[in-house]
């Protein structure tokens, strides 16, 4: 058992024997916690180590306080800064005359106050349509166009465009967005590939080469089991 020394009236017995709580500034809630037992009478016991057994430990206080503070500082400085632009999302891949979806995600930095969009589909596909957000086609430069945005509101607009029947290999589209006029070009996915040159190592052929592997496999096991029925 932990020897202890009693506080009567505010006087540590034996307080020489701990210096550093003579010195050891102490905060407020601490010392109004002091003043509160003595005019109820208590004590505050302290172990051999310094340690309150019936009181707010100070220093411990303070020091989570200032590594509270600390992670709150380094949180703020360290959260990732959002970037302005505009990010495109298209298909895996297309199929000649089938509806292909666009959709480009738009993210504005505060205080911006003009936001212009343009995108441009592959040479030949001019079948356009489903254009969100009063957005339009200009056939002339075959490009589609949205109305600025005065705002600085992420979001997503999106056309749908059909690739022709002649449509071959890999195919990809350009755009720009401009912000107050500081123009930049749009990320994300640029061009498609279409079906015909989709790798087997996309899901729909893994699929396959894994049936085919199974089917593969219970023939073997079959004929393993026929022939050692066959052995005498």
């Amino acid at each position: 058992m932990k020897e202890a020394f009693t506080v009567g009236d505010g006087e540590v017995a034996g307080l020489e024997h701990f210096p550093f709580l003579r010195s050891e500034p102490q905060a407020s809630a601490c010392a109004v916690s002091r003043r509160s037992m003595r005019r109820e009478g208590r004590s505050t016991r302290y172990t051999k180590t310094g340690t309150a057994l019936m009181e707010p430990n100070c220093r411990l206080m303070g020091r989570r306080i200032a590594v509270g503070l600390a992670v709150l500082g380094w949180i703020g400085t360290a959260a990732p800064a959002i970037a302005a632009g505009a990010t495109r999302d298209l298909p895996p891949f297309y199929e000649p005359g089938t509806l292909l979806n666009v959709s480009i995600v738009v993210d504005a930095l505060p205080g911006t106050g003009v936001v212009g969009i343009e995108d441009v589909p592959p040479s030949g596909w001019t079948d356009v349509s489903n254009i969100s957000d009063g957005g339009t086609y200009d056939s002339g430069n075959q490009k589609v166009k949205w109305p600025p945005f005065f705002d600085n509101l992420s979001r997503t607009v999106s056309y749908d465009v059909t690739p022709p029947g002649a449509a071959v290999g890999v195919q990809c589209f350009t755009g720009f967005i401009s912000f107050d006029g500081d123009e930049q070009s749009t990320a994300g996915d640029d061009c498609v590939p279409s079906s015909a040159t989709v790798p087997v190592t996309s899901g729909l052929g893994l699929i396959v080469m894994g049936l085919l592997l199974l089917a593969a496999a219970a023939l073997v096991l079959r004929s393993a089991t026929q022939g050692k029925q066959r052995c005498p």
